[in-house]
């Protein structure tokens, strides 16, 4: 029952926790690191490389595999569901069958998969570096969580507020991180 939503939770906090205390360690241990390489995520394998040799780069891999996996599973499933059900079913064909409507979620998670790998092709060979990849998807995602909540849990809160809330966080964040 509380397994997957755990593992999901897992498979965020391991890697992520490993990849800063690794970090941390190649920064500590003086190892010869260059920026570009930091950029790239790097920092960590180096350091497990230093202190564990080729098995603790294997573990890393692996752990960042399956993390990757886990992760992409979740949020494929998620966006089928959504788009299927609460999209298609409620909006374009209120009358579909289930079969239907599972070919749909299969059609928008083929669709997503293609559209991310396209992006992730664009990103790699367009030499954006992983450190700013994730510092813009933190500012991005992060202006959500409040106006989630409220949706969520707040029972006076409007459909307009929450979009509303949702994009001036956007703007907000990006304003901050710019700033700073």
């Amino acid at each position: 029952k509380y397994g997957a939503p755990l593992g999901a939770v897992a498979s965020l906090a391991i890697p992520l926790g490993m990849a800063v205390s690794l970090g941390v360690a190649a920064r500590a241990l003086d190892l010869p690191v260059s920026v570009g390489e930091a950029d790239a995520g790097l920092a960590s394998y180096a350091a497990a490389a230093h202190m564990q040799g080729r098995a603790g780069v294997w573990l890393l891999l692996i752990s960042a595999f399956v993390s990757v996996c886990v992760a992409s599973g979740w949020e494929l499933a998620a966006l089928g569901t959504l788009f299927s059900e609460d999209v298609y079913r409620t909006h374009v064909n209120p009358e579909a069958d289930a079969e239907r409507v599972s070919f749909v979620g299969r059609v928008t998670v083929f669709v997503f998969g293609v559209g991310v790998t396209f992006l992730s092709f664009f990103f790699v060979f367009s030499g954006v570096s992983h450190t700013l990849l994730l510092c813009i998807t933190g500012v991005i995602a992060n202006a959500v969580v409040g106006p989630l909540v409220f949706a969520l849990k707040w029972c006076r809160c409007t459909a307009t507020g929450a979009t509303c809330g949702v994009v001036s966080g956007v703007f907000a964040g990006i304003f901050g991180w710019l700033l700073v």
